[in-house]
């Protein structure tokens, strides 16, 4: 359940298939994800990964033409990315990623006719668990 302005249900699902403990896919929807495992440093497993995504968000704002109401707007994107993720003997896990955003779009729930469609887009990222 989203809950945005466009799209209020997504569904979700699918599987995990690990055909050898070098090779992971996770089939799944919105979110699938392919990784192998590049080498083993130590206690420490790399992989390379590429995954896609379907991102975005929705927020309350002030409204932009009358600044004592507050609208809902939502912003949409497709992503793909490639990365690389370390996975630690004692559950650390770490990744780097350079990916792109496509099909962006800002929708206003007042007015969805104002829709704006920013061009697509690079971005990093990177994360840390412990």
């Amino acid at each position: 359940y989203l809950d945005r302005v466009k799209i209020r249900l997504l569904p979700a699902g699918g599987v995990i298939w690990t055909p050898t403990p070098d090779v992971q896919f996770d089939i799944l929807f919105p979110n699938p994800r392919l990784a192998k495992r590049l080498s083993t440093v130590g206690n420490t497993d790399f992989w390379l990964y590429f995954r896609g995504e379907y991102g975005g968000g929705s927020w309350t704002v002030m409204h932009r033409d009358a600044a004592e109401t507050i609208e809902r707007v939502d912003y949409n994107d497709i992503r793909i990315a490639l990365g690389i993720e370390f996975r630690g003997l004692r559950g650390s896990v770490g990744h780097f990623e350079v990916g792109g955003a496509l099909d962006r779009e800002i929708i206003y729930d007042d007015n969805p006719n104002d829709t704006v469609r920013p061009n697509p887009t690079v971005f990093l990222g990177g994360g840390l668990i412990y």
